[in-house]
């Protein structure tokens, strides 16, 4: 696995704290959403994983994990390890969260493009009554947001 791996996991875990008690993977997909916005990254190394975990546990074993971290699930339980570091997190009931059905080819963003984002989220508007402002613009090589 690569940087890019554990940058796709602590974005989309990140993303999750807000609003969000949990993290759908599935088919290689870490999705997750506040009921607005949902933020949905392709992890290859995650397509044997169909789990639902809680945000703030997957969060933490993000942020304990070196730059492979291997993640491996069971019928109860996802464990992410890396190095001597092993985070147990219990599987919740996948009913709880609908699957998102991804159309379409992956693209892979890269990691530049995911520092982008992370830098800015701050600027991405919550207020409802400005629906313009809660997206980024993509524009050629450049990334735009307000809030």
């Amino acid at each position: 696995m690569q940087d890019y791996l554990t940058a796709a996991m602590r974005l989309v875990s990140n993303a999750s704290l807000e609003k969000l008690k949990c993290i759908r993977i599935e088919n290689g997909f870490c999705t997750i959403t506040n009921g607005r916005m949902t933020y949905t990254s392709f992890i290859s190394e995650f397509s044997h994983i169909d789990a639902l975990v809680d945000a703030k546990k997957f969060n933490a074993a993000c942020a304990g994990t070196g730059y492979s971290p291997t993640i491996k699930m069971t019928d109860k339980r996802l464990t992410v390890l890396s190095g001597g570091f092993k985070a147990r997190i219990p599987l919740q009931d996948p009913e709880g969260f609908p699957s998102m059905i991804v159309r379409g080819d992956p693209v892979d963003l890269g990691l530049e493009t995911l520092q982008t984002l992370r830098i800015l989220r701050p600027f991405v508007s919550t207020d409802a009554s400005r629906p313009w402002a809660g997206s980024i613009l993509f524009d050629k090589r450049h990334a735009y947001a307000t809030n």
